[in-house]
């Protein structure tokens, strides 16, 4: 019979599987920001290497052009706007999401490169408060309002 990964005080027995291990964890980058301590390029570069079916058999492989566009959207953001850096995560069906967690709120901003589109998400994490913006960045000046908009969310009230 097998163990539980857990014990009743939720203190962590085994790890049963691991398709990679990386180390994000917060902190300051080389330009002194908070966030994730692993550049927003270098996150990005990591997805390079996810094959098709990267995730249990669904998730298609990342095409290099459209991570390329995420990088240099992300990183102009982030540098143009003085935000934290954000955990970077891939999605099933090719786009990205980036992540930023503050004490009460947890902020996400989905890129979707073959619709050069965001959706932002902002989830206020001890009320019902959700907060949604769809940002088109085929559009003059989107990536301007979408960098406002996040800067805004993340220098708001904690």
């Amino acid at each position: 019979m097998r163990r539980p990964p857990f014990v009743t005080e939720g203190k962590l027995l085994q790890v049963a599987q691991s398709a990679a291990v990386s180390v994000a964890g917060e902190g300051h980058v080389a330009s002194g920001r908070p966030g994730c301590r692993i550049p927003v390029d270098e996150q990005v570069d990591l997805l390079k290497g996810l094959p098709d079916g990267w995730l249990d058999g669904d998730g298609q492989a990342f095409d290099g052009e459209a991570l390329a566009w995420s990088a240099k959207l992300l990183t102009g953001v982030v540098d143009g706007f003085d935000l934290a850096t954000p955990h970077i995560y891939p999605t099933p069906d090719g786009n990205l999401r980036a992540e930023w967690s503050r004490p009460r709120w947890e902020i996400s901003a989905e890129l979707d490169p073959s619709r050069k589109l965001s959706e932002v998400r902002v989830v206020r994490l001890d009320a019902d408060e959700v907060h949604e913006r769809t940002f088109a960045l085929t559009d003059p000046g989107q990536e301007t309002l979408l960098g406002s908009f996040l800067a805004g969310q993340l220098r708001g009230e904690e």
